[in-house]
Protein backbone atom coordinates (compact mmCIF):
# COMPACT_ATOMS: atom_id res chain seq x y z
CA UNK A 1 0.00 0.00 0.00
CA UNK A 2 1.59 3.48 -0.48
CA UNK A 3 0.25 6.29 1.24
CA UNK A 4 1.68 10.19 1.48
CA UNK A 5 4.75 9.51 0.06
CA UNK A 6 5.51 5.83 1.45
CA UNK A 7 4.70 2.77 0.93
CA UNK A 8 4.13 0.08 3.85
CA UNK A 9 4.77 -4.22 3.14
CA UNK A 10 3.23 -6.56 5.77
CA UNK A 11 4.74 -9.93 5.59
CA UNK A 12 4.90 -12.83 7.62
CA UNK A 13 7.63 -14.50 8.50
CA UNK A 14 8.59 -17.31 11.54
CA UNK A 15 9.38 -15.94 15.19
CA UNK A 16 11.96 -18.22 16.92
CA UNK A 17 11.33 -16.14 19.98
CA UNK A 18 7.42 -16.72 19.40
CA UNK A 19 8.18 -19.95 18.20
CA UNK A 20 5.46 -19.61 15.18
CA UNK A 21 4.42 -17.35 12.47
CA UNK A 22 4.09 -13.49 13.21
CA UNK A 23 3.43 -10.20 10.69
CA UNK A 24 6.12 -8.07 9.92
CA UNK A 25 5.86 -4.52 8.46
CA UNK A 26 8.60 -2.53 6.80
CA UNK A 27 8.61 1.07 4.81
CA UNK A 28 10.39 2.44 2.29
CA UNK A 29 9.86 5.94 0.14
CA UNK A 30 8.91 4.35 -3.53
CA UNK A 31 6.81 0.73 -3.86
CA UNK A 32 9.83 -0.21 -5.99
CA UNK A 33 11.84 -0.20 -2.67
CA UNK A 34 14.63 -0.70 -1.09
CA UNK A 35 12.00 -1.73 1.78
CA UNK A 36 13.02 -1.52 5.83
CA UNK A 37 12.01 -3.71 8.18
CA UNK A 38 11.00 -2.91 11.54
CA UNK A 39 13.01 -4.25 14.53
CA UNK A 40 10.74 -6.59 15.57
CA UNK A 41 6.68 -8.24 14.38
CA UNK A 42 4.20 -6.25 14.68
CA UNK A 43 1.33 -8.81 15.26
CA UNK A 44 1.86 -12.05 17.01
CA UNK A 45 -0.49 -14.78 18.50
CA UNK A 46 1.08 -17.99 19.17
CA UNK A 47 -1.37 -19.03 21.72
CA UNK A 48 -4.03 -19.59 18.27
CA UNK A 49 -1.20 -20.68 16.07
CA UNK A 50 0.20 -17.44 14.71
CA UNK A 51 -0.74 -15.08 12.39
CA UNK A 52 -0.43 -14.65 8.66
CA UNK A 53 -1.35 -13.65 4.94
CA UNK A 54 -1.37 -10.18 6.80
CA UNK A 55 -2.62 -6.98 3.99
CA UNK A 56 -2.92 -3.24 4.24
CA UNK A 57 -6.16 -1.15 3.86
CA UNK A 58 -6.87 2.18 3.25
CA UNK A 59 -10.13 3.53 4.02
CA UNK A 60 -11.65 6.82 2.68
CA UNK A 61 -10.78 9.20 4.69
CA UNK A 62 -7.06 8.15 4.87
CA UNK A 63 -7.01 6.01 8.45
CA UNK A 64 -4.74 3.09 7.85
CA UNK A 65 -5.51 -0.48 8.71
CA UNK A 66 -3.75 -4.26 8.64
CA UNK A 67 -5.64 -7.50 8.02
CA UNK A 68 -4.88 -10.95 9.06
CA UNK A 69 -5.54 -14.70 9.31
CA UNK A 70 -5.16 -16.26 12.99
CA UNK A 71 -3.47 -20.21 11.85
CA UNK A 72 -5.84 -21.91 13.96
CA UNK A 73 -6.07 -24.58 12.01
CA UNK A 74 -2.36 -25.19 12.50
CA UNK A 75 -3.63 -26.15 15.96
CA UNK A 76 -7.27 -27.39 15.42
CA UNK A 77 -8.42 -24.34 16.21
CA UNK A 78 -10.87 -21.38 14.16
CA UNK A 79 -9.15 -19.29 11.59
CA UNK A 80 -10.78 -15.96 12.18
CA UNK A 81 -9.63 -12.38 10.07
CA UNK A 82 -9.24 -9.31 12.14
CA UNK A 83 -8.56 -5.49 11.24
CA UNK A 84 -6.63 -3.27 13.54
CA UNK A 85 -6.14 0.46 12.44
CA UNK A 86 -2.36 1.35 12.61
CA UNK A 87 -1.04 4.98 12.49
CA UNK A 88 0.84 7.02 9.41
CA UNK A 89 3.55 5.22 9.82
CA UNK A 90 2.18 1.79 8.81
CA UNK A 91 3.28 -0.04 11.42
CA UNK A 92 2.35 1.69 15.10
CA UNK A 93 -0.76 -0.39 16.25
CA UNK A 94 -3.50 2.14 17.20
CA UNK A 95 -6.19 0.67 19.44
CA UNK A 96 -7.26 -2.91 19.60
CA UNK A 97 -8.28 -5.43 16.94
CA UNK A 98 -11.49 -6.39 16.37
CA UNK A 99 -12.60 -9.92 14.19
CA UNK A 100 -13.93 -8.91 11.26
CA UNK A 101 -14.92 -12.87 10.68
CA UNK A 102 -14.93 -16.07 12.02
CA UNK A 103 -15.18 -19.64 9.67
CA UNK A 104 -18.39 -21.34 9.77
CA UNK A 105 -19.57 -24.86 8.22
CA UNK A 106 -19.59 -23.54 4.64
CA UNK A 107 -15.86 -22.14 4.92
CA UNK A 108 -14.86 -26.18 5.87
CA UNK A 109 -12.60 -24.93 8.65
CA UNK A 110 -10.84 -22.21 6.79
CA UNK A 111 -10.87 -18.48 6.37
CA UNK A 112 -7.72 -17.22 5.15
CA UNK A 113 -5.91 -14.70 2.91
CA UNK A 114 -8.24 -11.34 3.66
CA UNK A 115 -8.34 -8.45 1.37
CA UNK A 116 -10.67 -5.42 1.78
CA UNK A 117 -12.30 -3.22 -0.65
CA UNK A 118 -14.60 0.11 -0.47
CA UNK A 119 -16.37 0.42 -3.15
CA UNK A 120 -19.94 2.83 -3.46
CA UNK A 121 -20.02 2.82 0.49
CA UNK A 122 -20.35 -0.71 1.17
CA UNK A 123 -17.07 -2.86 2.35
CA UNK A 124 -16.28 -5.92 0.67
CA UNK A 125 -13.98 -8.56 2.17
CA UNK A 126 -13.04 -11.39 -0.05
CA UNK A 127 -11.04 -14.33 1.49
CA UNK A 128 -10.55 -17.63 0.53
CA UNK A 129 -12.22 -20.11 2.68
CA UNK A 130 -11.69 -24.41 2.94
CA UNK A 131 -8.78 -26.51 2.34
CA UNK A 132 -6.37 -24.92 -0.64
CA UNK A 133 -5.94 -28.78 -1.32
CA UNK A 134 -9.29 -29.80 -2.09
CA UNK A 135 -12.43 -29.27 -4.96
CA UNK A 136 -13.91 -26.93 -2.28
CA UNK A 137 -11.26 -23.91 -2.25
CA UNK A 138 -12.92 -21.12 -3.37
CA UNK A 139 -13.10 -16.86 -2.80
CA UNK A 140 -15.64 -16.08 -0.43
CA UNK A 141 -16.78 -12.17 0.84
CA UNK A 142 -18.53 -10.81 3.28
CA UNK A 143 -19.66 -7.60 3.09
CA UNK A 144 -20.61 -4.43 5.69
CA UNK A 145 -21.66 -0.45 5.43
CA UNK A 146 -18.53 0.38 8.05
CA UNK A 147 -14.61 -0.97 7.93
CA UNK A 148 -15.09 -2.54 11.05
CA UNK A 149 -18.67 -3.94 11.40
CA UNK A 150 -20.61 -6.81 11.79
CA UNK A 151 -19.90 -8.94 8.34
CA UNK A 152 -22.51 -10.71 6.68
CA UNK A 153 -21.27 -13.86 4.80
CA UNK A 154 -21.84 -14.63 0.95
CA UNK A 155 -19.80 -17.57 -1.20
CA UNK A 156 -18.83 -16.88 -5.08
CA UNK A 157 -19.09 -20.42 -5.90
CA UNK A 158 -16.72 -20.83 -9.13
CA UNK A 159 -19.08 -23.86 -10.47
CA UNK A 160 -21.26 -20.65 -11.20
CA UNK A 161 -22.41 -20.79 -15.08
CA UNK A 162 -21.16 -23.88 -16.73
CA UNK A 163 -17.98 -24.46 -15.11
CA UNK A 164 -18.51 -27.45 -13.03
CA UNK A 165 -16.07 -29.03 -10.66
CA UNK A 166 -17.60 -32.68 -10.65
CA UNK A 167 -19.63 -32.12 -6.87
CA UNK A 168 -16.96 -29.59 -5.60
CA UNK A 169 -15.95 -26.07 -6.94
CA UNK A 170 -12.23 -25.48 -7.72
CA UNK A 171 -10.52 -22.27 -8.57
CA UNK A 172 -11.29 -21.15 -12.17
CA UNK A 173 -10.49 -17.96 -14.51
CA UNK A 174 -12.59 -14.90 -13.40
CA UNK A 175 -13.26 -13.00 -16.14
CA UNK A 176 -15.19 -10.24 -14.80
CA UNK A 177 -16.07 -8.88 -11.21
CA UNK A 178 -19.18 -6.28 -10.34
CA UNK A 179 -19.86 -4.75 -6.95
CA UNK A 180 -23.21 -3.24 -6.40
CA UNK A 181 -24.93 -2.54 -3.45
CA UNK A 182 -23.58 -4.99 -1.49
CA UNK A 183 -23.23 -8.04 -3.59
CA UNK A 184 -20.18 -9.21 -5.71
CA UNK A 185 -20.95 -11.21 -9.02
CA UNK A 186 -18.52 -12.64 -11.17
CA UNK A 187 -18.23 -14.04 -14.63
CA UNK A 188 -15.82 -17.17 -15.26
Amino acid sequence: MFVKYQAHMYYVGYSSSDNNHCIGAATATSPKGPFQPQASPIICNSEDGGVIDASGFEDAGGALYVLWKVDGNSLGKSTPIYIQPVASDGFTLQGSATQLLANDAADGGVTEAPSLVLWNEWYYLFFSSNNYNTLYYDVSYATAKSVSDNYVNAVIHSDIGTNNADKGRAMWQIASLSLKDGVASIKC
